[in-house]
């Protein structure tokens, strides 16, 4: 004769939990470095003009930038 398993009483969520407090744990370890750096003004500007190589020119940074609310008339 064969033994029946019992169903557990809960639907195998624990795992859920687990993973929900380490993704906060993960978020809270992540801002608590950010907000202990500092950052260099001269290394963030070869980062930006290494990704937007025009980011340096004034005419077009003046062209791109937009009121985020103006005037609808």
């Amino acid at each position: 004769m064969r033994k029946q398993r019992k169903a557990s009483s809960d639907s195998g969520g624990n795992w859920m939990d687990t993973y929900g407090d380490m993704v906060t744990l993960l978020l809270t370890f992540f801002v608590m470095l950010y907000s202990m750096s500092s950052l260099n003004q001269q290394k963030w500007e070869v980062f930006v003009k290494s990704i937007y190589p025009n980011a340096g020119d004034q005419e077009q940074i003046a062209i791109n930038e937009q009121p985020l609310r103006g005037n609808m008339t």
